[in-house]
């Protein structure tokens, strides 16, 4: 009975992890759209900044957030967190900013999205040991 409770929790995970990705992933179609549709005048450069700034936003955080969420023994709490944060982020990128205020928020919401997205994983993990 136990190995299938770990593989319903395990299954839950993985659907978290499918829906916390589609944002991400949805951007790059369109990301012409997001950056020089609707800040006119940027450079290529400044385009593909977008890209990259929520990766450095989660280069510097992610062992900061495996480091708390060890030290807290919280990692549910750190997870639901993010994922309002991050969707929190989502929805302010949809509004008017001026474009270092839309690279900040990117910046945020990389911060979110690894958050979930690690302590996700750990926690599957976390799961899969206890089996």
């Amino acid at each position: 009975m136990q190995e299938k409770a770990i593989t319903i929790h395990v299954l839950i995970i993985a659907t978290c992890l499918f829906f916390l990705m589609i944002p991400v992933t949805a951007m790059v179609p369109v990301l012409q759209e997001i950056t020089a549709g609707k800040f006119s005048g940027i450079s290529d450069f400044e385009k593909h900044l977008f890209m990259s700034v929520n990766m450095i936003g989660a280069f510097l955080f992610a062992p900061i957030v495996g480091l708390l969420s060890d030290y807290l023994k919280k990692r549910k709490a750190i997870i639901t967190s993010s994922f309002l944060v991050n969707a929190g982020i989502l929805y302010l990128m949809s509004l008017e900013w001026s474009y270092s205020t839309f690279l900040v928020l990117r910046f945020i919401e990389g911060i979110a999205h690894i958050a979930a997205l690690s302590l996700l994983m750990t926690l599957a993990m976390d799961y899969i040991k206890k089996g």
